[in-house]
């Protein structure tokens, strides 16, 4: 909502200024403009310009041209080649690329994200460790103004809420000319108090319009599962080694046991089907309800 109201004021305001200078300001201008002839000074350095394009273009640009196309295959290939180098310094990270610009927003976000099955005692328990953080916060920025190296304004209020498997904290925080600290300051030293969040399957930090995803990604592949978990958590403990890494996580989510089921060929003929074993496996397990009274 604040994006788009920012775009929406001024969409408006250009607009409206259009209208003035089309309706009412321009064509007073061209009601006084005066008509100037051939040898007028404009004129001749107006028609020396449009001379000089012309004679670049049947001078300079038409032979270029014609080369170009007499070597088409060398001229592709360069041209393709320039393409490849293009490519590789976006895929090497020398040039960065954001779908949107990188807009910071007036609040911080962070969703904890816990495995299947967690009970809701321990969603309290992370609740607890992000309402701390959010009040010391506060009070090293009260510390701060105390000691007269800030405003004292930072957080305007905040909202937390926990569920089963899942805890949310956004902080609103005070219009960027009255605190100290941006909103990615602001969310890098949130997250240093909030500290590590052992068995959270995913953390999003999330500060501006357009982030909420991991700053760095490895991808790991191998056919056997039990190497591959042995190579992620080497690869977590030594990025964990490093000072400002936190919620460091592997992507691996909910993976539960499960059973998987296959008839025998002549089970059909017998009337019975997947679905029947399936549903009894099921009533084993939990139960069958007969009637809802």
């Amino acid at each position: 909502a604040q994006f788009t109201r920012q775009l929406s004021v001024v969409i408006s305001l250009a607009l409206l200024f259009s209208l003035i200078e089309a309706f009412l300001i321009l064509p007073a201008h061209l009601r006084n403009v005066k008509t100037t002839g051939p040898d007028s000074k404009w004129m001749k350095r107006q028609k020396k310009i449009a001379d000089g394009i012309v004679h670049f273009a049947e001078n300079r640009y038409r032979p270029f041209l014609e080369r170009c196309l007499r070597y088409r295959y060398t001229t592709a290939m360069v041209f393709f080649s320039l393409f490849m180098v293009s490519l590789g310094l976006y895929t090497s990270g020398w040039v960065k690329f954001f779908f949107s610009p990188q807009v910071e927003s007036e609040e911080v976000y962070i969703n904890v994200s816990l495995p299947p099955g967690t009970p809701y005692s321990r969603s309290m328990e992370v609740l607890g460790q992000l309402q701390r953080a959010e009040q010391q916060l506060a009070e090293e920025i009260n510390a701060e103004a105390e000691a007269g190296r800030g405003s004292g304004k930072l957080i305007e209020g905040w909202y937390t809420r926990a569920s089963r498997g899942d805890v949310i904290a956004i902080v609103q925080l005070a219009p960027p000319d009255q605190r100290a600290l941006s909103a990615r300051e602001t969310a890098e030293r949130f997250s240093d108090l909030v500290g590590d969040i052992p068995d959270a399957d995913e953390v999003k930090v999330k500060y501006s319009f357009s982030d909420g995803e991991a700053s760095i990604t490895f991808l790991l592949k191998h056919e056997d599962l039990d190497a591959l978990n042995a190579a992620s958590l080497s690869l977590q403990q030594h990025l964990a080694s490093y000072e400002k890494t936190y919620f460091i996580r592997d992507d691996q989510l909910g993976v539960l046991p499960e059973l998987r089921f296959n008839l025998l060929p002549g089970a059909e003929k017998l009337g019975i089907s997947l679905g029947d074993v399936s549903s009894q496996v099921r009533q084993a397990f939990y139960g069958e309800e007969v009637q809802r009274l």
